[in-house]
């Protein structure tokens, strides 16, 4: 079972990174409908429950499975969007405890560059809310901007005021 936090109904899906499960793998079968395993729904790209911090199983929570890295470098983090971050992870246990927390409490609304399903994951796995895509949507995707490690890490945790 997976635990995260899905968009709501009306964001449109950013670009994917990572790598696509086979096509002939038989547990996702080009179907669609309720999962028998999870309050989850399978085919189409859905969870019936949007907006919301979910479990679910493997198969309704997508064909594109990541490998995550944490305590990278921040220039690594920006010139890999979505694949790492610079915060050191905690221990597996810790970071199931936090998200089946999240699960019962939320985590807020979704946004795509403040409250986002990576700044959900690493807050479980870190501790900390981070996401590169508010930093590649103020500054664009061409350099890491010269600032203060803690603006970047605000306008990472999608706190920045700016």
């Amino acid at each position: 079972m997976v635990i995260h936090f899905t968009p709501g109904p009306k964001i449109p899906p950013l670009p994917p990174v990572g790598n696509t499960v086979p096509d002939d793998e038989p547990e996702f079968a080009e179907e669609s409908g309720p999962c028998d395993k999870c309050d989850g729904f399978y085919g189409s790209g859905g969870i019936i429950l949007q907006g919301k911090v979910v479990k679910c199983c493997l198969r309704c929570f997508g064909r594109k499975l990541h490998l995550y890295r944490y305590g990278v470098s921040w220039i690594e983090a920006f010139t890999h969007p979505g694949t790492c971050c610079p915060y050191k992870s905690k221990p597996l246990e810790a970071a199931v405890k936090t998200a089946n927390e999240k699960l019962k409490t939320g985590f807020g609304v979704y946004n795509r560059f403040k409250n986002n399903s990576e700044h959900f994951a690493t807050f479980c796995r870190t501790g900390k809310k981070f996401s590169i895509q508010p930093l590649i949507h103020k500054y664009g995707g061409d350099k890491l901007p010269e600032l203060p490690v803690d603006e970047l890490e605000n306008i990472a945790a999608g706190t920045s005021e700016n």
